[in-house]
């Protein structure tokens, strides 16, 4: 199967839908990658990377018109004109909150398969689980932005100085 992972085109998006190790992983196992070029730089994997690991590197052309196309966002307005019927983007779809993007994807007679979405056996959403997480280990630092006075905030630090108190972090309180 020939495998695309185009360079995420959101505003503020730097994630990349495969590692160098997830390529290679592939490439191992027969398939052919395709990397659009610079797709993996924001975070840290220089085409080189990929490269190494087997994938051929493209344009953003190669990369949709591959027959898996794997990204990290839902398909945006922009990329509408370079899906390929018949191909599937594996990614995180949002289909359910924007009509307009359902209605594009429908024309292009894509299939999606939206990682917010995919259950296992036991109803938990694996492939959420791993967002979930970073999200999770992200907050504190969300939190010290927020208090910064350059946000509005109090200029509280969440671990105090010297004698001056941190800020309490209370944990939630689980619903009843």
């Amino acid at each position: 199967m020939r495998v695309g992972v185009p360079r995420e085109t959101k505003d503020g998006e730097r994630r990349v839908g495969l590692t160098p190790a997830g390529v290679a992983t592939l490439v191992a196992d027969g398939h052919d990658v395709v990397v659009e070029r610079d797709a993996g730089r924001a975070v840290g994997f220089a085409d080189d990377d990929y490269a190494a690991s087997g994938a051929t590197l493209g344009d953003a052309g190669d990369a949709w018109h591959a027959e898996l196309v794997v990204k990290v966002k839902e398909i945006q307005a922009p990329e509408l004109p370079l899906l390929r019927a018949g191909s599937t983007v594996l990614g995180f779809a949002q289909l359910n909150r924007d009509a307009a993007l359902l209605d594009g994807v429908l024309r292009a007679g894509v299939r999606t398969v939206g990682c917010e979405t995919v259950r296992d056996a036991d109803g938990g959403i694996p492939m959420l689980a791993p967002m979930s997480r970073i999200a999770g280990r992200l907050a504190p630092f969300a939190g010290a932005d927020a208090l910064g006075t350059a946000r509005g905030g109090s200029g509280v630090l969440l671990c105090g100085v010297d004698d001056v108190p941190g800020s309490a972090v209370i944990p939630p309180v689980p619903p009843s």
